[in-house]
């Protein structure tokens, strides 16, 4: 089973006002009413994200007449559920794990903003500016999975069943059936 899904990946491109308190009538929900806009923004372009899955799967059953009255249906299935990848490899994870506090960083107290000369920040493939990267590992690159976590694929799932002639007239019949099932996984470690 193959699935695409292209999904829009930003803010609302109908653009955004703002009022602030400072501006024109030194209330911003004043200014709000009266139309004064301090700033307006709005996306020149939606970014378009392409997200990829192929599910792998087989299913095998046979009937095996045990005895007269009794059937055994024993089957066995295999899905290989790979986890959603972005087919760009547009996408990063946050790794605990690899989070270097030597190199954290503080907003600047009136900017808000991080130095981009300063520690943690590097510079990905591809991308014309760099970023802070403490910590964040990167969709498909240097063996980060594409998905964001790793795939299992042990996901061999049995099938038993049995059906059973109580008596020989065949108008009483016991039937029943085990399985395993999987859907996609949480990683494991």
């Amino acid at each position: 089973m193959r699935n695409d899904k292209n999904q829009e990946q930003q803010a609302d491109t109908q653009g955004d006002y703002a009022f602030s308190q400072s501006a024109y009538s030194g209330d911003a929900y004043a200014n709000f009413l009266l139309g004064f806009v301090s700033t307006y923004q709005q996306l020149n372009q939606q970014s378009i994200f392409h997200w990829l899955n192929n599910t792998y799967s087989f299913y095998a059953q046979d009937n095996w007449h045990a005895r007269p009255r009794l059937t055994l249906n024993l089957g066995v299935r295999f899905d290989g559920l790979p986890h959603v990848y972005e087919k760009d490899d547009r996408t990063s994870n946050f790794v605990p794990a690899d989070f270097n506090a030597a190199n954290a960083q503080s907003p600047d107290p009136i900017t808000g903003s991080l130095n981009p000369a300063g520690p943690g920040f590097s510079q990905p493939p591809g991308s014309p500016v760099p970023f802070y990267l403490n910590g964040v590992k990167l969709a498909g690159v240097s063996g980060f999975p594409r998905g964001l976590v790793e795939n299992h694929y042990g996901t061999w799932q049995p099938r038993v069943g049995f059906v059973y002639n109580v008596d020989q007239s065949n108008k009483t019949v016991v039937r029943g059936g085990y399985g395993l099932f999987f859907d996609f996984q949480l990683p494991t470690s």
